[in-house]
């Protein structure tokens, strides 16, 4: 009755990196997934593609396909945030992402719509562990929590509504008009252990720039030089960067390190900056410095995935967009000038990012993990979709290596 099929492969799969199972959702699991960031994967030939969009309530479902009968067992994505991709292939998997482990939630029966796989719980339950020994797939997914497992993470669960209710409170700030204006999605506990606030001062005076940057090493944070030298040219520059934080604001995740101008060391040209910290970080699943290209990395991760961490309180939000080329970033952006030491990311390809923050690190992913690419410069608002603007960090190895403890692989 329902357009849903198992197959028993002729001998068990050999799990490896590249080969692993994913879960169902549980039996007690009634979300609806609505406004998390789901990842489907496709391609008919050649290397896999996948793309990332918003999973939407049945009745905005209804609204951009009128003409497609949405039922209760059915699920479909925003083409608008983040993406369309062309080559999504029908029976292909819509994923969320819960940490610590990937979960199926739905099978594609066109390209933006699926059916919910927690439809018909006792036949699912019944060849659940078929699937678990049997289904092989490469999946290519990095997705957002919105319930964190506290027996996986000792982190209590978050309440199943916060990002519905984030949504109501955010939503009548954005473009009505504007599709693709987006708050992106909430950051789960350590998902992003590399993104750091910055609160900026100056002298004894109460009001406070606030940036971000990305640590690189237990003792420096990567970051804009902007503020810190309009600060620093006021005098007694000093101010706090606040790591680990999570949803919730959790004591056991989050830290507060101050600085001083002493430990500031800017760029003499490009708008970068590094900055030592007080005393080093305590490293934790909340609390990670992440890695900077290898010497040898020539790439220039044009059309690759990127992730931009923004929000300059409250609970983390993100957004992934497709990374361009400077020579398209011109073509999107005329009245801004691009270098070839700069970057941007796509808005038609991810969303126009309503809370990005300056210093914020453009991070790309590949086989060994997460990449601090760029920094973001230029940003604009969200409503006329310009792209925002990242310096990047290949190119600058050896003055972030004479002014940090970095140390670069090959």
């Amino acid at each position: 009755m329902r357009n849903i099929a198992t197959i028993r492969l002729d001998h068990p799969a050999t799990f490896n990196k590249f080969v692993q199972p994913i879960r169902l959702p549980s039996l007690s699991d009634y979300r609806t997934y609505e406004l998390m960031e789901g990842t489907n994967v496709g391609s008919y030939s050649g290397s896999s593609k996948y793309v990332r969009n918003q999973v939407m309530a049945n009745s905005d479902c209804h609204e951009q396909h009128p003409y497609e009968y949405i039922y209760a067992y059915n699920i479909c994505t925003n083409s608008f945030l983040i993406n369309y991709c062309l080559t999504v292939q029908p029976g292909s998997e819509s994923n969320q992402f819960e940490q610590p482990e990937y979960k199926l939630v739905a099978a594609g029966k066109h390209p933006t719509v699926f059916r919910e796989s927690l439809s018909s719980p006792d036949s699912s339950w019944g060849w659940s562990r078929a699937l678990k020994m049997q289904f092989c797939a490469l999946v290519v997914v990095l997705g957002v929590v919105v319930v964190v497992s506290a027996a996986a993470s000792n982190v209590q669960p978050l309440p199943t509504m916060v990002l519905e209710n984030l949504n109501q409170k955010i939503q009548p700030h954005v473009a009505v008009a504007n599709n693709l204006s987006t708050y992106g999605y909430n950051a789960y506990p350590g998902q992003f252990p590399y993104h750091v606030r910055l609160l900026i001062q100056f002298g004894v005076d109460t009001s406070a720039a606030i940036n971000a940057g990305s640590l690189i090493t237990p003792n420096y944070v990567l970051t804009m030089k902007r503020d810190l030298k309009w600060n620093m040219e006021l005098g007694d520059l000093h101010g706090n960067a606040f790591l680990g934080v999570d949803y919730g604001g959790s004591e056991e995740g989050e830290q507060q390190i101050s600085f001083s101008e002493s430990g500031v060391q800017l760029h003499p040209t490009y708008d970068i900056a590094t900055i030592r910290l007080d005393h080093p970080a305590a490293l934790s699943r909340f609390v990670q410095p992440i890695r900077l290209p290898r010497l040898t990395d020539t790439r220039t991760y044009e059309l690759m995935e990127g992730t931009n961490v923004g929000r300059s309180r409250g609970p983390s939000l993100y957004v992934r967009n497709q990374v361009l080329s400077s020579v398209e970033c011109g073509k999107q952006n005329p009245a801004v000038s691009y270098y070839s030491y700069n970057m941007c990311t796509n808005s038609y390809l991810g969303g126009a990012f309503c809370a990005g923050v300056y210093g914020s690190g453009l991070t790309v992913e590949d086989e060994n993990g997460p990449i601090l690419v760029g920094i973001s410069i230029s940003m604009y608002i969200c409503e006329i979709n310009l792209p925002t603007k990242y310096l990047r960090v290949t190119g600058l190895h050896d003055w972030i290596s004479a002014n940090s403890n970095y140390a670069y692989d090959l």
